[in-house]
């Protein structure tokens, strides 16, 4: 059942038990009669008018959710069906209550398999942007608190909040989720698909504040977005750990040097940290700067400045 749908919206086994929870009745008629073509508005109006009451507001929803992308062709934004890969954010983000119903194995089985095409997705592009310093990848860099501070500071336009893709699809921890900071309104952004929450630049800032002390990393290219990420659930994070690209993506800026005389064993960092680098034994902080990713929460939450966090050669 389903099986041009399957094909057309390139849904994975993982998933194939769940198309109509995905997907509207509407969504799956519109996908099998558009196929992998690309339609001009007015074109695509007279295809679903057929199985739409109102065909102009059943495109906008079906874009909004991620089932429909715009492209830009010939001069005119046009409209193609999206795929699975790309309606699973959106589902998770905009429907989680339907989402969080579906059997937790199976979200597991669907989640592994998102972080397996996004990792393999990232090789490329991350080749790329190791020949080229101005192709960055998302998520390029960890950012101090204040380098994130600075970033707001200086954007021509006010940004705007949305749910972290990354907590909402995992879902593997109950870390704050409203906290990605997204400055691009371009096609198929999430404002052009009618979601985000306005922020002015102030509360922006206090996001990022309150985010960086609730134990969550600021990842940034500068250029489209700020996440505070956890390391359980951020698919950059998961996916660098898959194709071994640890320091290079997010790329490390800063070591962490700890002051063990000044610390004070208050625990906090063991606490903060989302890679174990600091931890506890015996009723003692340690240091184990192998597992440091050089995020530096640590050094801006630790209460006597036992961490500071210095320049990468």
């Amino acid at each position: 059942m389903y099986e041009d749908v399957i094909a057309y919206f390139e849904i994975p086994e993982e998933a194939r038990a769940y198309v109509t929870e995905f997907l509207s009745g509407e969504e799956i008629a519109a996908v099998q009669k558009m196929g992998k073509n690309t339609y001009a508005t007015k074109d695509l109006h007279v295809l679903l008018e057929s199985l739409a009451a109102d065909p102009e507001k059943f495109i906008a929803s079906a874009h909004s959710r991620g089932v429909f992308n715009k492209v830009e062709k010939d001069g005119e934004v046009k409209y193609q069906t999206a795929n699975f890969y790309r309606r699973l954010a959106f589902f998770a983000q905009y429907e989680p209550d339907t989402w969080a119903a579906i059997p937790r194995e199976h979200r597991e089985a669907i989640d592994a398999w998102y972080v397996n095409v996004y990792a393999e997705g990232a090789r490329p592009r991350l080749e790329a942007a190791r020949k080229d310093p101005s192709q960055l990848i998302e998520n390029a860099y960890f950012v101090t608190l204040e380098e994130a501070l600075g970033v707001v500071d200086k954007l021509e336009h006010d940004p705007y909040m949305v749910p972290c893709n990354c907590k909402s699809v995992a879902m593997n921890c109950d870390r704050p989720r409203n906290v990605c900071i997204l400055f691009d309104k371009g096609l198929n952004s999430e404002w052009d698909r009618g979601h985000g929450q306005p922020l002015t630049k102030e509360e922006a800032k206090e996001l990022l504040r309150f985010a960086n002390k609730n134990g969550l990393m600021q990842t940034s290219e500068l250029r489209h977005a700020i996440c505070n990420c956890d390391a359980c659930c951020c698919y950059p994070i998961r996916a660098s750990r898959k194709i071994g690209a640890r320091g290079l993506w997010p790329k490390r800026l800063y070591n962490v040097v700890w002051d063990k005389e000044r610390c004070v064993n208050c625990k906090k960092c063991v606490r903060i940290c989302n890679f174990g680098a600091f931890a506890e034994k015996e009723g003692k902080v340690f240091f184990e700067e192998k597992n440091c990713w050089g995020c530096t929460i640590c050094s801006r939450n630790c209460p006597v400045k036992a961490i500071s966090a210095e320049k990468a050669g």
